[in-house]
């Protein structure tokens, strides 16, 4: 949730009801597809 807020922001824009649903509905599969595509994997790298 703290993503999705961060993201899209605390407050849908629409005042109906159906279109919040709808607009929610968009931002949760916009957010699953960039969780899908996942954060980059990183190394740690001993200076030697």
């Amino acid at each position: 949730m703290g993503r999705y807020k961060q993201i899209f922001g605390n407050a849908l824009k629409s005042r109906d009801f159906e279109n919040q649903k709808t607009k929610a509905s968009i931002h949760v599969s916009v957010l699953n597809t960039m969780t899908a595509l996942e954060r980059p994997e990183f190394e740690r790298v001993n200076a030697a």
